[in-house]
C-alpha cells in the first residue's frame, strides 16, 4: 500500500509456464506409467486448473491484456476448441453372414 493505493505489481509470464509444465508432466503420466484410478484424476484436475488460474491471471493483468479483452481472447478460443474438436471414430465391426 502506498498512500492508500495498493500497488499491484506486473504480471510475470514465470507462474503460465510451470504451472502448464506441471500439467503436461501430470498429463504424461498416464502414457508412461499406465497410472488410472482417482487419486491420477484429481491430480490431472489440479494441475490442469492451476496452470489456467496462471494464465488467465497473466492474461488480465493490466500490463497485457486487461480483463475484458483477456475475456474475450479466451472465450473465442474456447469456443474455437469446441468446434474443432472431432471424437475418435468407432472402429467398424467386421459382420457376420446369417
Amino acid at each position: 500500500m502506498w498512500n492508500g493505493v495498493r500497488i499491484r505489481p506486473a504480471p510475470r509470464p514465470g507462474a503460465p509456464v510451470c504451472r502448464s509444465a506441471q500439467a503436461a508432466a501430470a498429463l504424461d503420466l498416464r502414457s508412461a506409467f499406465q497410472i488410472h484410478g482417482r487419486g491420477y484424476y484429481w491430480l490431472t484436475i489440479m494441475a490442469v486448473r492451476a496452470a489456467r488460474t496462471a494464465a488467465g491471471d497473466f492474461l488480465a493483468g493490466r500490463h497485457v491484456l486487461g480483463l475484458a479483452t483477456s475475456t474475450l481472447v479466451t472465450g473465442i478460443s474456447f469456443a474455437a476448441l469446441l468446434t474443432a474438436w472431432k471424437e475418435p471414430a468407432e472402429p467398424q465391426r467386421a459382420r457376420t453372414g446369417s
